[in-house]
């Protein structure tokens, strides 16, 4: 799936959030998210969804796979739903925002991967980490430093 690709911010252990959010706060990742995200579609689970303040990113659709109808946006009900949607939907970009289990079930099915590598480990035995992913499955085609952080990017060759 061309149009479906993954972005993720974590730490050098792999680390993407304790207690349901982020254990940072760097407001360059921030942007650096906007900037690639905007105008396109979203797709996390509830729990992401819930620590975003259960409301939409502004001009983003988002697509939240749960159980449950969410407000505000569009539910899907099982990964298959959601990855029939975005075959169906070629002429637009979807990116999958986590959390840990649906980067875990999606990851085979994105074409690109966008990870900012935050240079601090995060100590925390309950911590959601980022699932480990075979490199000879991606090719890597990009890599910027910055003072904070590091954006390594991933494509499927």
């Amino acid at each position: 799936m061309d149009n479906f690709k993954l972005i993720v911010a974590k730490s050098k252990n792999n680390v993407i959030a304790v207690d349901g959010q982020i254990p940072w706060h760097l407001s360059k990742d921030l942007q650096f998210f906007k900037h690639m995200t905007l105008g396109s579609t979203l797709v996390c689970g509830r729990k992401t969804f819930d620590s975003l303040g259960n409301k939409p990113l502004g001009h983003r659709d988002m697509i939240v796979i749960s159980r449950k109808k969410q407000p505000g946006v569009k539910t899907m009900h099982s990964l298959t739903e959601c990855l029939n949607y975005i075959d169906l939907n070629k002429d637009k970009t979807f990116w999958c925002i986590g959390g840990g289990e649906i980067y875990y079930s999606l990851l085979p099915f994105v074409s690109e991967m966008i990870i900012t590598q935050i240079r601090v480990d995060v100590d925390d035995p309950d911590a959601i980490k980022f699932p480990a992913f075979y490199t000879r499955d991606f090719t890597r085609y990009s890599t910027h430093h910055t003072q904070e952080f590091d954006v390594v990017c991933y494509a499927k060759p």
